[in-house]
């Protein structure tokens, strides 16, 4: 039976219902409290949200995108393009060794790296805040851990093509202009992140950022 991390949605209820929050430090203390639910449970009871890492890759004035087939496992985002490649932290993900939930987290965030794409000078990420959505089934019932890599190479290549298409680096001003494609989570980020670090910078468009 696969576990997940998940915490109780009713201990933290200044969360956004939707939109970033740009703390790192309610994360903590999230981990603080957080455990590990069976799957099955935590995909439909919304009193418990799972956590889930979630990168986004920049090089230069571009960023990273593609599009879910239909032989991703959600079946609920299927066609629509994402920024972010995350997935679930799981019981296996916590070594005997670790006495804290962070460092499943950032386990699980570089495996789903690793097993989804090839990618030549990862290098460090810095942690952006946290995201949530309750608009909807997915978002519902997950929180994203946002993280941000900034590449000194555009080479990277899908490990399963059939699940991942139309990859490439794009400008965030097609990000912008073609949002409504995104899924929610990378909707946020081009709204409510992309856009607000664009200000002042020649090499970013500028735009209006939509506060929740």
């Amino acid at each position: 039976m696969e576990e997940v991390l998940v915490f109780r949605r009713e201990l933290f209820p200044s969360l956004p219902k939707y939109g970033l929050l740009l703390n790192g430090e309610v994360l903590f203390e999230i981990l603080s409290k957080a455990e590990f639910l069976a799957r099955d449970e935590a995909e439909h009871n919304p009193l418990y949200k799972q956590l889930i890492p979630y990168s986004i890759l920049r090089y230069k004035d571009s960023v990273f995108h593609y599009k879910r087939s239909a032989w991703t496992r959600e079946s609920r985002l299927h066609s629509l393009y994402s920024l972010g490649v995350g997935g679930h932290v799981n019981r296996s993900d916590e070594l005997p060794l670790w006495e804290d939930k962070m460092a499943a987290v950032q386990w699980a965030r570089d495996r789903e790296l690793r097993e989804e794409f090839w990618i030549e000078h990862l290098g460090q990420p810095h942690l952006v805040g946290l995201l949530n959505d309750d608009s909807n089934d997915v978002g519902l019932v997950h929180l994203g851990i946002i993280y941000e890599y900034s590449l000194q190479s555009p080479n990277i290549k899908p490990r399963e093509k059939r699940n991942h298409i139309h990859c490439g680096f794009v400008s965030v001003e097609e990000l912008i202009s073609r949002k409504e494609e995104y899924e929610s989570w990378s909707r946020i980020i081009i709204e409510q992140y992309l856009c607000q670090i664009s200000k002042g910078d020649e090499t970013w468009p500028s735009c209006q950022t939509r506060i929740y």
